[in-house]
């Protein structure tokens, strides 16, 4: 089964070029893994097939990916998207929406900000500490001047209670970019 996923992984990297891609859009890299499917999943606003998200932008004729993550020494990443995608990748979405050239390098300004900021266990907002679709939510509001919002939920669940230590739970979903139309699917992959 491992070389299976292995074998169109690879294929999928081999079809996907860096002509998919160019500097008059920025991208939303989306992933489904197996270990957190279960429970981000239920946190989704609409699209319950990815848990982790990224911020990809194209420069220099190449496409990287920035995220934040608890799964390595550093919290933000820079990486290629064949980094990007694990060996526990169940499924992969891009989408795109187009900006200009000066959104470009505001974004890029932004996200160096980013750099030094750790993970945030405790999924508050507004702390200089991070999880994946926070820092998305971060640098999308600041380029489409306060579009998105954040949810708010009251937790039903004993065991994400007691780890978040309270019942209402404000958060920026992993799919809270889809709520917008200024992001089209361009790339869906199941592996």
């Amino acid at each position: 089964m491992q070389l299976l996923i292995i074998f169109l992984l690879s294929n999928f990297l081999q079809s996907v070029s860096t002509s998919n891609f160019d500097e008059e859009h920025v991208y939303i890299v989306a992933r489904s893994t197996k270990s957190k499917a279960g429970i981000i999943k239920k946190f989704n606003l609409t699209d319950a097939n990815f848990n982790h998200i990224g911020i990809g932008l194209f420069q220099n004729e190449r496409f990287n990916v920035y995220d934040f993550s608890d799964q390595n020494l550093q919290a933000f990443n820079v990486q290629n998207l064949e980094s990007f995608i694990t060996k526990e990748t169940t499924h992969l979405k891009i989408f795109a929406a187009p900006i200009n050239p000066a959104q470009q390098q505001i974004i890029q300004n932004r996200i160096s900000l980013y750099s030094n900021f750790q993970f945030d266990h405790d999924f508050l907002l507004n702390n200089n500490r991070y999880y994946c679709s926070e820092f998305c939510f971060e640098i999308l509001n600041f380029l489409f001047s306060n579009s998105f919002k954040p949810t708010t939920i009251r937790l039903s669940d004993p065991f994400i209670t007691g780890y978040l230590q309270r019942e209402m739970f404000e958060y920026i979903p992993v799919d809270f970019f889809l709520a917008s139309n200024k992001f089209t699917k361009i790339i869906e992959r199941s592996f």
